[in-house]
């Protein structure tokens, strides 16, 4: 098994339970360009993103992918259906098309795939996959399940998990 517990200063976890509705008024407040003034441009920044692999050779984030690990036994890191949701969320951290620029786009992506092509996971490869990225540096990790936290496969072990990390 795979699971080191590090000691961690510092982490953010970005982890959606409920899809809800946002006020688009809020939204327009922050523009991308905005955002990358408090932000800053991520140098120095590792962003986990613990989802259903990514393509990292898509032009958006094409050399920002830094670490790519399988935990879900795909056999592969990358998405199965081609330009995928994990794709996509690095775009939109790391993006740096000619078109696009990304929220954090000098960042680094550590690809922690924890989802096989059925669309499954569960408190092994979840937990595989976030501490995997934090003894590889993130900062930063996104994880969007899909699911509500504790129920079905991901139960309330990978709940304590989280909460070690952070």
């Amino acid at each position: 098994m795979y699971l080191r517990f590090p000691k961690i200063s510092a982490v953010i976890l970005l982890a959606a339970t409920n899809a809800q509705a946002v006020n688009q008024a809020d939204l327009a407040s922050t523009s991308g360009d905005v955002s990358r003034s408090y932000l800053g441009r991520g140098r120095h920044v590792l962003i986990g993103v613990l989802d259903g692999g990514i393509d990292a050779n898509h032009p958006a984030i094409r050399g920002s992918v830094v670490y790519s690990r399988d935990f879900s036994g795909s056999g592969t890191t990358d998405d199965d259906s081609g330009v995928g949701h994990a794709t996509g969320l690095a775009s939109l951290f790391v993006g740096h098309a000619s078109d696009f620029t990304g929220l954090v786009p000098k960042a680094g992506i550590i690809n922690a795939r924890v989802i096989n092509k059925s669309d499954y996971t569960d408190d092994r490869m979840a937990g595989n996959g976030l501490f995997y990225s934090l003894n590889r540096g993130a900062k930063v990790i996104n994880m969007s399940f899909g699911i509500k936290l504790g129920d079905g496969p991901l139960t309330n072990k990978f709940n304590l998990m989280v909460d070690y990390a952070a």
